[in-house]
């Protein structure tokens, strides 16, 4: 029960302490009453409390508390026309002419046409540009051999280090 329904259903009871003729019966109900609507807060803040621990141990669980929805107003009620939607030149295009020429290419290769299904009176135009990409993984694995020597005098053995950026069995990787 909410604590707004606890404070009507005592409005309704219409308790006027102060109409009450005996003095020890009024000041009874005030205090049960303030303890009533002290609890009723109490509760209430327990209730959201749980809410929020319920909420945080079902984040820490992978779950999705509950979700906060928030009334949101259109930026604008301007909107574009049909017109002013559409361009020219599909967008799909646009990206690959933007996107070609900030990618770096490595090696071009001319892919020749096989010209005896050509006719004969067909004249080289142009290239039409295809860029691939691709991603490659290369391992690149040493054998270091570091030198041991022994000193029999001193009964102790010196053994090479490995070269700077190079640890146990891995390299800088060039990271």
């Amino acid at each position: 029960m909410k604590s707004s329904e606890i404070t009507d259903i005592i409005k309704s009871l219409q308790i006027n302490p102060n109409e009450i003729s005996d003095k020890k019966s009024a000041e009874t109900i005030r205090i049960l009453l303030q303890i009533i609507e002290k609890l009723t807060e109490e509760v209430q803040a327990l209730k959201t409390e749980l809410q929020k621990t319920r909420d945080e141990l079902n984040q820490l669980k992978g779950e999705k508390g509950k979700p906060k929805i928030s009334i949101s107003k259109p930026k604008s009620t301007d909107f574009s026309s049909e017109k002013d939607r559409k361009s020219h030149t599909p967008p799909s295009e646009k990206k690959s002419k933007e996107k070609l020429s900030k990618i770096k290419i490595d090696a071009t290769e001319v892919c020749p046409i096989d010209k005896s299904t050509l006719p004969g009176d067909a004249r080289f135009k142009d290239y039409d540009p295809v860029v691939v990409q691709e991603i490659t993984i290369k391992t690149k694995n040493t054998l270091y051999l570091k030198e041991v020597y022994h000193s029999p005098s001193q009964h102790k053995t010196y053994t090479a280090e490995l070269p700077k950026g190079v640890e146990r069995e891995f390299g800088h990787g060039g990271f």
